[in-house]
This record gives structure tokens, sequence and C-alpha cells, in this order.
């Protein structure tokens, strides 16, 4: 059985004291760290698989459907 004590802060206690990046803000991040890759797969297509900036884009827009 698993002891619980009073004294401890719940998982949504914890999480509504901690400050959260807002939606919008964390596509801008997220978008621009996947053009950054995009960018460098053009530029060093050897380093990568065909079709990988493909692959990237399209799990991108994939994500940003839910």
């Amino acid at each position: 059985m698993k002891k619980e004590t009073l004294l401890m802060a719940s998982e949504e206690e914890i999480a509504d004291k901690v400050p959260q990046m807002e939606w919008s803000v964390a596509v801008q991040v997220i978008e621009w760290c996947v053009d950054e890759m995009v960018d460098k797969i053009a530029e060093h297509p050897d380093d990568y698989g065909p079709g990988r900036a493909d692959e990237v884009m399209e799990a991108w827009e994939r994500i940003l459907r839910g």
C-alpha cells in the first residue's frame, strides 16, 4: 500500500507554481529548431538520408495537427 503524507505537495500543486511557457511561444521556439534543422540538411545533404528534410517537415506538421 502506498504511503502518502499530507505534508508533501501534490503534482498539481507543484505544476501550478511552476510558470509555464505560453503555447504560442513554445511553437515558435520549436518551429525555429525545425527550420534550423531543415536548413542544415539542405547545406549538408550527404550527412542525412534522402528525404530527411521532407520527413522533418511532415513530422512537424503532424505535431501541429495534434
